[in-house]
C-alpha cells in the first residue's frame, strides 16, 4: 500500500477530506460516487506548480499556490483543516509594521 495515498486526490477549495500526517480524515458527509479531495493549500507552504482552480465552490480561490500566499482571513477559515506545521504559523506572532513617526493629519 502507498504510505502517502492522498498524493492522488485532488483539490478542492471546500473539500471532503483533511490530511494529518499519513492519515485521511471526512470533514463532511461522503457517499459512494463522491470524489474524495482535500485542498491542497491546508498542506502545501508554497506550491512547486500553482494551479488555477475551478472547483466552483463559494470559497473558490482561482489559483493555488499555498498556504503562504492566502491572506490572514482566509488563513484563519481554514485553520480547521490545517495541517499542525501550518496551523503552527497562525499561532506565531505576526510582525507589526515599524513606527516610522508619521502621524496621521487630524
Amino acid at each position: 500500500m502507498d504510505r502517502y495515498s492522498w498524493r492522488f486526490m485532488n483539490h478542492h477549495c471546500e473539500p471532503a477530506v483533511m490530511i494529518r500526517g499519513q492519515d485521511v480524515f471526512a470533514v463532511k458527509a461522503i457517499v459512494p460516487g463522491d470524489d474524495i479531495t482535500f485542498n491542497y493549500n491546508t498542506t502545501e507552504l508554497n506550491m512547486a506548480e500553482p494551479f488555477d482552480c475551478r472547483c466552483g465552490s463559494r470559497h473558490c480561490l482561482g489559483k493555488i499556490g499555498g498556504f503562504q500566499h492566502l491572506g490572514h482571513a482566509e488563513q484563519r477559515r481554514l485553520l480547521p483543516l490545517l495541517a499542525p506545521h501550518l496551523a503552527e504559523r497562525l499561532r506565531e506572532p505576526r510582525p507589526t509594521p515599524p513606527d516610522d513617526g508619521s502621524t496621521v493629519p487630524s
